[in-house]
């Protein structure tokens, strides 16, 4: 699932916001960035929770960094893999950013479930994703 939106912000400032956010997450993990920064093939490995509220170990890789581009990361836990991506363009001034959501499970059974619940669900999962980047607009906005 997809939502895009054009911010009053460069791309630049758009993905340095998403490169803090990232690094932050990896302190939070207990990972510093390299001296290099955060590139593709980064990883490391954060507890989060689930909806019932059960703690689970996730393995973060990053698949794509093309700074002020592009960020693809990748979070494979026992119940499969979900992967965010990032786009961000020029345009008019200021910049659109794409959002992107996708979920794969390990069995062929769990995809079919995966996909009937992202229909059920899409309206809910697009309101999420629309509120990340409202959070993001005003970071922007308040810099």
């Amino acid at each position: 699932m997809r939502v895009q939106r054009a911010v009053a912000a460069s791309p630049e400032r758009v993905f340095a916001l998403i490169e803090r956010s990232v690094a932050a997450d990896m302190e939070q993990a207990g990972r510093k960035p390299g001296p290099a920064g955060i590139r593709r093939g980064t990883a490391y490995t954060k507890s989060m929770r689930t909806k019932l509220g059960a703690s689970r170990s996730v393995k973060v890789r990053v698949e794509a960094f093309d700074a002020p581009h592009l960020y693809e990361a990748s979070f494979t836990s026992a119940d499969g893999v979900n992967r965010v991506r990032y786009e961000v363009e020029s345009a008019g001034g200021g910049a659109l950013v794409s959002y992107e959501e996708s979920f794969e499970a390990p069995t062929r059974l769990g995809s079919l479930n995966g996909r009937i619940m992202q229909r059920l669900y899409a309206h809910r999962a697009k309101r999420r994703m629309n509120a990340l980047l409202d959070v993001m607009e005003a970071q922007l906005a308040a810099e």
